[in-house]
C-alpha cells in the first residue's frame, strides 16, 4: 500500500482536493515554466510533492524541509534520480554556495519569523544570476478581513511589508497576485497581464487593470535581469470544486431530511389523532375544572376583602395603641429588649424617620450628634464588626453619582483614544516562583492594541528559586523585538507592595499599570482602561479592570463605576498621585495593600474606579471557592491592621474582639490558628506606632466584618467568552414625565453593559416630555437609543409596544429607577447559551429602600440595600404560580414567547409581570443565575409603601385567578397550532 503523510492542516498533501489543492498545485505548474534544465531547490518542501513535480522538467532538484517525518515519506515515495530530499530549515540551507540557479518557496515564509535569515541564505546557495519564485499569504485580505487565525502561521507579512523585503535583498522583482476565480489565476500586478476586473463601488461599475485583492503574493526575484515569465489562469473541473461538493452534500443530506421528515409526519399525525381523542376527554373535565376554580377564586377574594378589613381595623387599632400613653411610657423598655437581642436596625430607621419629620424642631447639630451617637451605639452592643462608616461610603459614592451625571458622561462613558492620543505606560510586574504564566502573559501583551513602543515593562523578581529569572530574559528578547522596553530587577523577597513601589520608581510614565503575572489581557483591555483615565476626572486616581472568570464581587457605583477600594491584581495608577502618598505601605507583605492604598488615596481627596469593559484573565483560583494559606492569614492581618490605622474609635475598640473571635474559630487549614497567633503577636507590636502615626479625616472606611465594603452575590459565578456573534438583545425601558434623573441614570447603566450588542427602546406613557434628553445622550451614548412617545395608555400598553418594537432575540425589561451593573446583560446571555432549551434567565438583584424627596434638585438618598429570601429561589412553576420571585429588570427572555403567548394584560396596572411571567414559563424552563446584576427601588416614604402594598394586595386575587386559567388556554392552543402546522 502507498505510503500516505497524514494530513494535519499544517502541510498540503496531494491527497486532499478543492480549492487548497488549485492554489498549491497551481504554484508548482508555472514553477516548472522556469526550472527546465537547471538545478532547483525546493525550500519547505513537506510532502514532496511539488519537488517531484518540478523534477519532470529540471536537471536536480532539491527538496529541503524541516521535518524529518516528512522528508522520509518524500524520499520513499517519489522515487527520482534527478531528485533529493534533505532536512534543514530556511535559516541554515543545507546545500553549498551558488549551487542552484532556482529557489522555490511556496507557503513558507509564513510559517516562521527569521525572514532576514531565510533571505540571506537563498542569496548565499542561489548563483548570481539566480532567481527565486516566493509567495506570501496577504495578512490583510488572509487574516484581517475575514478574522480567522492560521494556528500554524508565526507571523504573516502585509503587502508592503513583503515587498519591502525583497526589494532588500534583491535588485529585480516583479509581483503577481493569486486567488480564486472559479479556478486559480496568477496574474501580474501591473496591467501588462491583460487582466481587467470590475467591481461595483457605492452603487457605480468600476473598472481596474490586474487584480483586484489577491488573497496571496508571489514573486519573481533575482539580483540579474528577470525572465519572462506569463500569467496564467489553471481550470478545475466543476465537481472538483469546493463549491459543488458541498452543495452536492447540502443536496444528499436534505434528501435524507426529507425522507425523515415524511417519518416524522406520519407519526406524528398519529400522536395528533390521539392526543385529538385525549383532549375530546379532557375537555369536560377542565370545564368542570373552570367552574370549581371560579368558585375558590371568588371565595378568595371575599376572604381577601375580610382579611383586609380585619387588617385595617388592625392598624387602626395600632395606631390607637401607639397614641396611648402606656405604649409610650413603655419605650425605654421595648428599646432595652432589642438591645439585648443586637437588634436594633428596626428601631434606628424609625426613629430616624420620626426625627426627620420633626427636623424643624430640633436643632441641627442635636440632630446630628443624636445620629453619630446612634451609630456607635448599634457598632458597640453588636460586638461590632460592621463600621458606623459603612453607610456613609456609600451615601459619597451615590452623591458623587448624581453630582456627576449633572456635569459630564465622559466619565461614565468615555470615548475611545486615537493612536496619536496614547500617552506612554509604565507596566509593573512583581514575580516569585511565576515561571508557568510568564509566556501566556508575554502572549497577550504582544496582542495588544496599543502601541508598543509606548510601553515600559519592569519585572521585579522578589527572589524566586525556581527558573523564573531565565525564562524573563528570554521573552524579555522578544518583547524588546517588537518595540517594548523591557527591565528585570532582582531584589529580596519583601512582599508585592515593596516590590511594586521598586517598579514603579524605575519608570517616569505619568500612568502606572499594576498587575499580576497569572493573567492575561483581552486585546482592547489596556487602550480601554487608558481611555477611563484620560476622560476622568484629576480627582480619579485609579482605575481597577475587571477579572475573568471569576469577577471581584465587591460593591461598585454601576453607573461612575467609583468604589471605596481597588483591587490590586491589575490596576492603572495616575504617577502624581502615587507619589502624593509615597506609594504602598510596606508594612503589609501581601494582601490588604491594596485597600492600604486605596483607604489612603480617598483619603488624599482621590477618587477610585472600577472598570468593568477593560477585561483581563485572572486564573488566581484552581477552584471556586478556594481557600489559600496566605490568602487567610494576610488578609485577616491586614483587616485589623487597617482598623487600627484608619477606623473610627469603636472600629478600633472591636480589634481585641475579632481577635478573640479568629483565634477561637475553627482552623481554616492545618496550623492556621498558631499562624494567627503569631500576625497577632506582630500586630501588638506594631500597634502604638500605628495609633500614633493615624491623622483625622472626614473620609468614610468601610468595615464589614472581615471584608470592606458590601460583597454581591456570586463570586463564583464562572464567565467565559461571548458567543461569535453576539445576538442582539432589546432593553426596554417604560417611563413617564418627571423621571428625567433617574432615566438618564437607567439610560448609562445600559450604554455601561459588557455585552457588545445592545438596543435600547424607551416608551414614554402620556407624552414626549423625555425626548430632549433622549436626543441630547445620542451623541455620548455608544448603543442605539430608540425613544416613543405614547398618549397616556398606561403601563401595561407602554411594555407591549416597546416589545413590539423590539428587534432583539432577548428582551428585558429596565424601570426608568432601576439600574444594572455592567455585566447583567452578559451574565444572563451566558445562561441562556449554555443552556439553549431555556426560555429565560433571570439573577439575583437589590432592593434599595430610596429617598426621592430631593429627585427634582437631582438627588436621592439609599438607605438600604438587601436581597429580600423570596428572591434566592430556584426555578419551580408550581411556586411562580402562587407569588413572584423575578423582579422585573432581573429577567432577559426570549422575544418568540411575545410573538407566541402575547405580551402584558392591558387592564392590570400592578402586577402585570407576574402574569406574564407564569405565562411565558408555562412548559419552558427558565434559567436561576444566584449572582446579584442589578438593582430596583421600593420608596422609604410610610405613605407610600403602604399605598403601593394597597396596589399589590388589590391586583393580587385577580392575577392569580389568571395564572390558573391561563395555563389551560396555552395548552389548547398549543394543540391547534400543532395541527395547522401538519395541515
Amino acid at each position: 500500500m502507498e505510503n500516505i503523510l497524514k494530513f494535519t492542516g499544517e502541510r498540503y498533501v496531494p491527497e486532499i482536493n478543492g480549492n487548497i489543492e488549485l492554489e498549491h498545485i497551481h504554484r508548482y505548474v508555472q514553477a516548472s515554466t522556469l526550472a527546465k534544465g537547471k538545478i532547483v531547490l525546493d525550500i519547505a518542501s513537506g510532502e514532496g510533492y511539488g519537488s517531484a513535480l518540478l523534477a519532470e522538467c529540471a536537471q536536480q532538484v532539491y527538496g529541503v524541509d524541516i521535518s524529518n517525518e516528512a522528508v522520509q515519506h518524500a524520499t520513499a515515495r517519489y522515487n527520482k534520480a534527478n531528485l533529493e530530499y534533505r532536512v534543514g530549515s530556511c535559516a541554515a540551507i543545507p546545500l553549498a554556495d551558488a549551487s542552484v540557479d532556482l529557489v522555490v518557496s511556496f507557503e513558507t515564509i509564513e510559517h516562521h519569523d527569521q525572514h532576514e535569515e531565510m533571505m540571506l541564505e537563498i542569496r548565499r546557495v542561489l548563483r548570481p544570476d539566480g532567481l527565486l519564485l516566493i509567495s506570501s499569504p496577504d495578512k490583510h485580505f488572509y487574516t484581517d478581513l475575514p478574522g480567522i487565525e492560521n494556528e500554524y502561521h508565526v507571523k504573516e507579512l502585509y503587502e508592503h511589508e513583503f515587498k519591502e523585503l525583497l526589494n532588500k535583498h534583491f535588485s529585480y522583482t516583479k509581483f503577481f497576485g493569486q486567488k480564486l476565480i472559479y479556478g486559480s489565476g496568477i496574474f501580474a500586478e501591473s496591467d501588462s497581464t491583460g487582466l481587467i476586473t470590475h467591481r461595483r463601488e457605492e452603487g457605480q461599475l468600476q473598472t481596474q487593470s490586474g487584480m483586484r485583492c489577491p488573497l496571496y503574493w508571489i514573486a519573481l526575484v533575482s539580483n540579474a535581469a528577470l525572465p519572462e515569465f506569463a500569467t496564467s489562469f489553471l481550470e478545475q473541473d466543476v465537481e472538483h470544486s469546493d463549491t459543488y461538493q458541498s452543495i452536492k452534500i447540502a443536496l444528499d443530506h436534505r434528501v435524507e431530511d426529507i425522507a425523515q421528515h415524511k417519518k416524522w409526519i406520519a407519526h406524528l399525525e398519529q400522536d395528533i389523532a390521539e392526543l385529538n381523542r385525549v383532549q375530546e376527554r379532557n375537555l369536560a373535565e377542565h370545564k368542570n375544572q373552570i367552574s370549581v376554580l371560579t368558585e375558590q377564586s371568588e371565595e378568595l377574594q371575599r376572604s381577601l376583602l375580610s382579611i383586609k378589613s380585619e387588617r385595617d381595623a388592625a392598624f387602626a387599632q395600632v395606631v390607637e395603641i401607639r397614641a396611648s400613653t402606656a405604649w409610650k411610657l413603655s419605650a425605654p423598655l421595648r428599646w432595652l429588649i432589642h438591645l439585648s437581642k443586637g437588634n436594633v436596625t428596626p428601631l434606628w430607621n424609625g426613629i430616624k424617620f420620626i426625627v426627620s419629620r420633626s427636623r424643624i424642631l430640633v436643632p441641627k447639630p442635636l440632630y446630628n450628634l443624636l445620629g453619630a451617637s446612634w451609630s456607635k451605639v448599634m457598632n458597640l452592643t453588636a460586638v461590632a464588626p460592621h463600621s458606623s462608616m459603612n453607610q456613609g461610603t456609600i451615601a459619597d459614592i451615590v452623591k458623587e453619582r448624581c453630582e456627576t451625571m449633572q456635569q459630564s458622561l465622559a466619565v461614565c462613558l468615555p470615548p475611545a483614544l486615537k493612536p496619536e492620543q496614547l500617552p506612554r505606560i509604565d507596566i509593573s510586574i512583581v514575580t516569585y516562583n511565576n515561571g508557568r504564566w510568564i509566556e501566556a502573559f508575554t502572549n497577550s501583551l504582544l496582542a495588544l492594541n496599543y502601541d508598543k513602543k509606548l510601553i515600559n515593562l519592569y519585572f521585579v523578581d522578589n527572589a524566586s528559586t525556581d527558573d523564573t529569572v531565565k525564562q524573563l530574559r528570554i521573552f524579555s528578547q522578544r518583547l524588546v523585538e517588537h518595540g517594548l522596553t523591557v527591565e528585570i530587577l532582582e531584589r529580596e523577597n519583601r512582599g508585592f507592595g515593596a516590590g511594586h513601589n521598586a517598579g514603579i520608581r524605575a519608570g517616569k510614565a505619568p500612568y502606572c499599570l499594576v498587575t499580576n503575572i497569572d493573567l492575561t489581557f483581552e486585546r482592547n483591555a489596556l487602550l480601554n482602561i487608558v481611555s477611563s483615565a484620560q476622560a476622568d476626572t484629576d480627582r480619579a486616581a485609579a482605575w481597577e479592570l475587571r477579572q475573568k472568570p471569576y469577577e471581584h464581587p465587591k460593591y461598585y457605583d454601576p453607573i461612575t463605576g467609583s468604589t471605596s477600594w481597588n483591587s490590586h491584581a491589575c490596576v492603572l495608577l495616575r504617577r502624581s498621585a502615587l507619589e502624593r502618598i509615597k506609594g504602598y505601605d510596606e508594612t503589609l507583605f501581601m494582601y490588604g495593600e491594596d485597600v492600604e492604598l486605596s483607604y489612603r488615596l480617598r483619603r488624599a481627596g482621590y477618587v477610585l474606579r472600577y472598570c468593568p469593559q477593560a477585561v483581563v484573565w485572572h486564573y488566581t483560583y484552581e477552584s471556586a471557592g478556594q481557600v489559600k494559606k496566605l490568602q487567610y492569614t494576610g488578609s485577616t492581618f491586614a483587616n485589623l491592621y487597617l482598623r487600627l490605622k484608619y477606623g473610627n474609635f469603636w472600629d478600633v475598640m472591636a480589634v481585641p474582639i475579632l481577635s478573640l473571635r479568629l483565634m477561637m474559630a475553627n482552623e481554616a487549614y492545618p496550623g492556621s490558628r498558631f499562624d494567627v497567633f503569631k500576625n497577632l503577636f506582630r500586630l501588638v507590636l506594631l500597634t502604638p506606632k500605628v495609633l500614633f502615626s493615624r491623622s483625622s479625616s472626614k473620609v468614610n472606611f468601610p468595615f464589614r466584618a472581615w471584608d470592606f465594603e458590601m460583597i454581591r452575590d456570586g463570586a463564583f459565578i464562572e464567565q467565559h467568552a461571548l458567543p461569535e456573534p453576539p445576538p442582539l438583545v432589546s432593553v426596554i425601558t417604560r417611563t413617564y414625565r418627571g423621571r428625567e434623573h433617574y432615566l438618564r441614570q437607567a439610560i448609562v447603566s445600559v450604554a455601561r453593559q459588557t455585552y457588545p450588542n445592545i438596543e435600547h427602546i424607551i416608551v414614554e406613557d402620556g407624552g414626549n416630555t423625555a425626548e430632549e434628553l433622549i436626543a441630547g445622550l445620542r451623541g455620548n451614548v455608544p448603543l442605539p437609543l430608540r425613544y416613543f412617545g405614547l398618549e397616556k395608555c398606561g403601563r401595561s400598553a407602554t411594555g407591549n409596544y416597546g416589545m413590539q418594537q423590539a428587534n432583539g432575540r432577548w428582551c428585558l425589561f429596565l424601570d426608568d429607577d432601576d439600574l444594572l451593573f455592567s455585566d447583567h446583560v452578559e451574565v444572563l446571555v451566558h445562561a441562556l447559551t449554555d443552556q439553549p432549551k431555556a426560555s429565560a434567565a433571570y439573577s439575583l438583584a437589590w432592593e434599595i429602600m430610596t429617598d426621592s424627596s430631593q429627585i427634582n434638585d437631582g438627588y436621592y438618598e439609599e438607605c438600604s440595600y438587601q436581597v429580600p429570601d423570596a428572591l434566592r429561589q430556584n426555578y419551580d412553576y408550581q411556586i411562580l404560580r402562587h407569588h413572584n420571585f423575578f423582579p422585573i429588570q432581573s429577567v432577559l427572555f426570549e422575544r418568540s414567547l411575545f410573538e407566541q403567548r402575547g405580551g402584558f394584560d392591558e387592564d392590570m396596572e400592578a402586577l402585570e409581570d407576574w402574569t406574564l411571567w407564569v405565562r411565558y414559563a408555562h412548559n419552558n424552563e427558565f434559567i436561576y443565575v444566584p449572582k446579584l446584576t442589578s438593582m430596583y427601588r421600593t420608596p422609604m416614604d410610610p405613605e407610600q409603601v403602604k399605598k403601593r402594598c394597597d396596589a399589590f394586595s388589590a391586583a393580587y386575587p385577580v392575577a392569580l385567578a389568571r395564572n390558573i386559567s391561563r395555563t389551560q388556554a396555552i395548552d389548547e392552543q398549543f394543540v391547534v397550532d400543532t395541527n395547522k402546522s401538519i395541515g
